[in-house]
């Protein structure tokens, strides 16, 4: 009989932003991920709703900023996606996916080579919005060891 590693081992929750009611025009970020023990990070943004559903949709603007390790940021993305128009019905809502590889990192400023955050920046109305950072490919033992304390693996 094989062994199968449980992918609850293979990924760790590095980073996220709770759901959470984006002011129009605001931003808001992740957990700094700190890639040194990783090779790659999903991120999984869940556009939700307008909040007021009969709000005009809005754009969300995704970007991914190389970072040190207290959050202070190279001033131009690495990765950029957007949500061209956020639903204002309650039924309805988007994902975007974005995978950071760790190669990657220092591509865009030298100095950042590291870590990484992810901004979620609302149009002009509001809207819900919560992401989640999932890295993989650990180089020296299971992922979830890189887990972050509010996570439970059941």
């Amino acid at each position: 009989m094989s062994y199968s590693v449980k992918l609850s081992e293979e990924l760790a929750v590095v980073a996220t932003l709770d759901p959470y009611g984006l002011a129009g025009a605001a931003t808001a970020y992740t957990d700094v991920v700190n890639m040194a023990n990783h090779r790659r990070a999903i991120i999984a943004v869940l556009g939700g709703t307008a909040v007021a559903t009969k709000m005009a949709a809005t754009a969300v603007t995704i970007k991914v900023f190389e970072c040190t390790a207290a959050g202070t940021a190279a001033t131009t993305a690495l990765k950029t996606k957007a949500i061209i128009r956020a639903q204002t019905s309650a039924a309805l809502g988007q994902q975007v996916v974005l995978e950071v590889r760790d190669n990657e990192l220092g591509s865009v400023h030298a100095g950042y080579t590291q870590y990484f955050k992810v901004g979620v920046t609302a149009g002009t109305n509001a809207i819900n919005v919560g992401v989640i950072v999932l890295a993989g490919g650990s180089r020296y033992s299971n992922a979830a060891a890189y887990d972050l304390a509010t996570v439970t693996i059941v």
